[in-house]
């Protein structure tokens, strides 16, 4: 997880707290990234400047995971900064052999990109609020879950969230 400091172009500067130091990455392949309780509040959305790269491209079925070559080639800096972490990625349960940089569960990717109602993973009392961005997030102790209305259900996404805030 990155801290946006600043953008500058097609550039973002961000802090790494693994490096202590701030890096210049490529903005494309950075998104939005949230975090359960403390983001996700009664009825708001608190997007606290995180960042994460995102190494994938969409595709007709979905997302994939960009290739080394698409990396070096179209994301130098942040493929050069993933591979600072190569060995700690590489441990990870399930990690791919060869996209070692992608998500080791990259189920549902297209969620992310969804108008959503979002919910903090442990949530003592109701916390639902309406994600119009299309932040990423995690699932687990320090993530959330995400409820996406069909297109055919006829009810104002707002209202439901004010049924399952009511106590």
């Amino acid at each position: 997880i990155l801290e946006h400091e600043e953008t500058q172009g097609t550039l973002t500067k961000v802090y790494s707290k693994q490096l202590k130091s701030s890096v210049l990455l490529e903005s494309e392949i950075l998104t939005k990234f949230i975090k359960g309780s403390l983001d996700i509040k009664l009825c708001d959305i608190s997007y606290a400047d995180r960042l994460i790269i995102f190494p994938y491209k969409k595709t007709d079925d979905g997302y994939k995971v960009l290739t080394d070559v698409e990396m070096e080639k179209d994301y130098p800096r942040c493929f050069e900064y993933l591979k600072k972490f190569e060995s700690v990625l590489k441990k990870r349960a399930d990690c791919p052999k060869t996209e070692w940089w992608g998500n080791t569960y990259p189920r549902n990717l297209n969620i992310f990109e969804k108008q959503k109602i979002m919910t903090p993973f442990n949530a003592f009392e109701p916390s639902f609020a309406y994600d119009s961005v299309g932040y990423c997030y995690t699932t687990g102790i320090a993530g959330g879950y995400a409820i996406i209305l069909k297109p055919s259900y006829k009810i104002d996404p707002y209202y439901l969230i004010g049924l399952l805030n009511s106590t």
